[in-house]
């Protein structure tokens, strides 16, 4: 036989309507996120597609003229899309602190391939140059992760 001492009362808190306990909160917002990336995913696949689409009808007779192949430039491109991919893929991989600290090495990079540009580069309206080097692409991929340093952007929510 028990006595009322030693039976407790399980304790109690009060929930508001609006509070949710933070399993599911945690749940919620992973939800949230993975829509988020998923829908992002969506849109650069259909834009990558629809730019795979354009280099197609664009320079299809000009392929076949030149070179004998209509889909030459198109398998060209498809190559960079799936290259591109790929890296994004790894880069979305590597961790954000990763980035953080490597920022500065990535834009001093940058800097001095966009400096080759003026002396080696290719110039438009027949100037002279050297080669065909174009850093632009390196410096589309080094610019974001600069902008880690910037203190507005550090106290954005979610980062």
């Amino acid at each position: 036989m028990r006595s009322e001492a030693v039976m407790r009362a399980p304790r109690l808190r009060v929930v508001h309507r609006d509070q949710v306990p933070p399993a599911v909160a945690k749940a919620k917002a992973e939800r949230s996120a993975r829509r988020v990336v998923v829908t992002l995913s969506f849109s650069v696949a259909a834009l990558t597609v629809l730019g795979l689409v354009m280099v197609l009808s664009a320079s299809s007779v000009t392929a076949f003229s030149q070179y004998g192949s209509s889909f030459l430039f198109f398998k060209r491109q498809l190559l960079f899309a799936a290259i591109g991919a790929t890296g994004a893929t790894v880069a979305a991989r590597i961790r954000y602190q990763v980035w953080q600290k490597a920022w500065l090495p990535l834009l001093a990079v940058t800097l001095v391939l966009l400096a080759l540009v003026l002396s080696i580069g290719r110039w438009p309206a027949g100037r002279p140059g050297g080669s065909t080097f174009a850093p632009s692409p390196s410096s589309r991929r080094s610019s974001p992760s600069s902008w880690s340093w910037w203190p507005p952007l550090r106290s954005c929510p979610g980062t």
